[in-house]
């Protein structure tokens, strides 16, 4: 259902509709037919007839998805026109002009690049030395600087300004992950009283909660 959605949506019929979709060694051979009692526009005017008959199937090649390649397969219908007095074959939607497929390849392809690196620069943190991370970020930074992708290009330059202290990771694997969690349980007790008037009212406040001392025994419980 997934890949029909995905297929009606960048062709963008409104008079067909995705039969069958199968895998392939080639990749996936989606098939499409005519949506029932659906008046076809003719390929010469574009004037609405009805469907006399049926040519024999032909294939398109369309957008990859997830990098799979994907082929069409159609049998183009002949409309009855009434403007040009014949019969002509349909005008088919996906197969009109490369603009409308050439901007889905290219958006899809910089979609798979940003993809494939984001989940490749994992490989980074399965290391245990500093010499083989400091390799992989090095082939890792050639390729995001040379996908073409500005966001990726950004993203690797600042690496690559901080690759020091990145590469420190792997020398000491001491995170400030425990300084930023305290940080945070700080903020949500000064946003839980709406600040305090005096700093050592605040660091009592702070020593209670993150401290976790006993609080004393009262008949109400104040939440």
């Amino acid at each position: 259902m997934l890949v029909k959605s995905m297929v009606q949506r960048t062709l963008g019929i409104k008079r067909h509709v995705v039969t069958k979709v199968e895998q392939t060694q080639e990749g996936l051979a989606i098939e499409l037919d005519v949506h029932k009692r659906r008046w076809l526009p003719c390929g010469s005017c574009g004037t609405l007839g009805r469907v006399r008959d049926r040519l024999k199937p032909r294939t398109w090649k369309h957008v990859p998805i997830w990098g799979i390649p994907v082929t069409l397969r159609y049998a183009p219908a002949r409309v009855a026109c009434v403007p040009c007095g014949q019969t002509r074959v349909e005008a088919i939607p996906w197969s009109q002009g490369k603009c409308r497929l050439g901007y889905l390849d290219q958006l899809n392809l910089r979609c798979n690049r940003a993809y494939l690196l984001k989940e490749s620069f994992r490989e980074f943190w399965e290391y245990k030395r500093k010499g083989w991370a400091k390799r992989f970020l090095k082939k890792w930074f050639w390729w995001a600087t040379h996908s073409r992708l500005k966001p990726m290009r950004d993203f690797a330059w600042m690496l690559r300004r901080h690759e020091e202290g990145i590469l420190n990771y792997f020398k000491e694997q001491i995170s400030n992950g425990a300084v930023e969690g305290m940080n945070n349980k700080a903020k949500v007790v000064s946003h839980r009283c709406y600040g305090f008037r005096t700093a050592r009212t605040y660091i009592t406040n702070l020593y209670h909660c993150l401290g976790n001392l006993p609080e004393p025994v009262l008949v109400h419980r104040f939440l």
